[in-house]
């Protein structure tokens, strides 16, 4: 799947067209199949979203469509949900080709682990061991590539070997935590709660989903990604509270699906989908991408591990439900929600702009606003910094920091700087230039800072007003 999202995004193609065949096929699919393998094979699709794979994708599209060029906004994002609709094909397929409808279910005792401590250092050294092997294929390909091709050295190959050994601490501990804290948690938690306060599952399951969502490390990876590619224009915290409302709603939907016997999945899976393809040949091209793989990446490690063992635990103490039909599922949920709800988002984005661009401001009122404008005008520099060894996104967000304003970064790579070769500069593919528009009396302080801050760079400032007349 990773390979017909890739070609998709080389060829230039559509992807809500994309979308729209493979969740057809789905649906065509979902018809020969029992409900307890549709949950599953929906639930299969948080494996692929887990801490590590979510980032690389995330980071091989954003290169893939930096090397392509054109659009890159609406292609770097996208590829994600492509990978994770896979496991629901393979699952899919596997109950059509082996005729197997039913799943047994049997009663099980949860063991409760000696300690808190102990069991999760018993558990470090296997899961140190499953991680690095996790890493080492990614590690040798990019080895193979940098020998051949990339040649980086110094500090950006320093900062890349640094990193790798911060995901891998970072990987083993947290599925350290996850594995043998969590689900356990979730189960106990939801058992818990469905025994005692069942009257108020609905509510609580909302504000558990909104909360767990925050701790999931792909939700702040797409955020940033979506805020350093739009440059602002889509803030992170936007996503990252969208995200959560959905998440809630995608938890409160499933305990009513829980303890309602007649409410199915697909109850909710196809005209949620539904709604979000036909959103898709509305909304701008980049919520497409975006809203798809928020579904990916909300359904990631903590929604398959204390979320889905929330449900289960539900589901275990509801007299009427069934912990396979009824307590898989909720990755469906939450999958369906982010991709509606950030498609829901895209729409009211861009009725706004409608909105805007259909306000036709009356004679009188264009008079008053042009002498506002001239009365409270304000002079502006456009800071230009050349920047090499990978320090641009330091810089950023030192600037960031010190002035409040919305720096963009152009890759040497990037078709953008194309137009910069025009005006001699010596643009290539290990260069970044990055872009600040700040007020004239800020330039010479904001330029000393960052000279004091990371040593000699080559910075220009243009006035604005001299590159409108250009």
């Amino acid at each position: 799947m990773i390979s017909i999202g890739s070609l998709r995004l080389l060829l230039s193609k559509r992807y809500n067209i994309l979308m729209a065949i493979i969740y057809g096929i789905v649906a065509l699919l979902s018809i020969f199949i029992s409900s307890q393998f549709l949950a599953i094979a929906f639930d299969a699709s948080g494996a692929t979203t887990g801490a590590l794979t979510t980032p690389f994708i995330l980071a091989i599209s954003l290169g893939l469509s930096r090397m392509k060029g054109g659009s890159n906004e609406a292609d770097s994002f996208g590829l994600v949900d492509v990978m994770s609709t896979g496991p629901i094909l393979a699952v899919l397929l596997l109950s059509i080709i082996t005729r197997q409808d039913t799943i047994q279910e049997t009663s099980q005792d949860i063991e409760m682990a000696k300690g808190v401590i102990s069991p999760m250092i018993e558990s470090l050294g296997n899961i140190f061991m499953e991680s690095l092997m996790a890493l080492l294929p990614i590690v040798a390909l990019f080895l193979i590539f940098n020998i051949f091709k990339f040649k980086l050295k110094g500090p950006a190959l320093f900062r890349i070997f640094r990193g790798l050994i911060y995901s891998l601490i970072g990987l083993t501990f947290f599925l350290a935590g996850a594995n043998q804290g969590f689900m356990d948690m979730g189960r106990l938690l939801g058992m818990g709660l469905a025994e005692n306060y069942s009257q108020f599952l609905i509510i609580l399951g909302f504000i558990l989903g909104f909360i767990i969502v925050l701790a999931e490390p792909a939700v702040h990876v797409l955020s940033d990604q979506i805020e350093e590619v739009t440059a602002g224009a889509i803030p992170g915290m936007v996503i990252s509270r969208t995200l959560s409302i959905g998440v809630g709603l995608a938890v409160a939907l499933s305990m009513v699906r829980i303890m309602v016997p007649a409410v199915q999945l697909w109850h909710f899976i196809l005209p949620g989908f539904l709604l979000s393809i036909i959103l898709s040949f509305y909304v701008d091209p980049i919520f497409v991408g975006i809203a798809f793989d928020s579904g990916g990446v909300a359904s990631g490690p903590m929604a398959a591990t204390f979320v889905l063992a929330f449900a289960q635990g539900v589901a275990d103490k509801i007299e009427t439900a069934s912990v396979i039909a009824d307590g898989f599922g909720v990755i469906a949920m939450i999958a369906m929600t982010q991709v509606l709800s950030i498609m829901i988002l895209g729409a009211m984005t861009k009725a706004n702009e409608k909105k805007k661009e259909g306000y036709e401001t009356k004679p009188e009122e264009k008079i008053l606003i042009k002498e506002k404008i001239e009365r409270e005008e304000v002079l502006t520099d456009l800071l230009i910094i050349e920047v090499r060894d990978g320090l641009a996104d330091q810089i950023i967000e030192y600037v960031h920091g010190i002035t409040k304003s919305g720096p963009i970064k152009i890759h040497g790579r990037d078709t953008r700087a194309e137009a910069w070769r025009k005006y001699s500069f010596d643009v290539t593919s290990d260069l970044d230039i990055i872009w600040i528009l700040l007020p004239s009396d800020q330039t010479s302080q904001t330029t000393e800072k960052i000279l004091d801050e990371f040593g000699p760079l080559s910075i220009y400032a243009v006035q604005t007003e001299l590159m409108e007349k250009i």
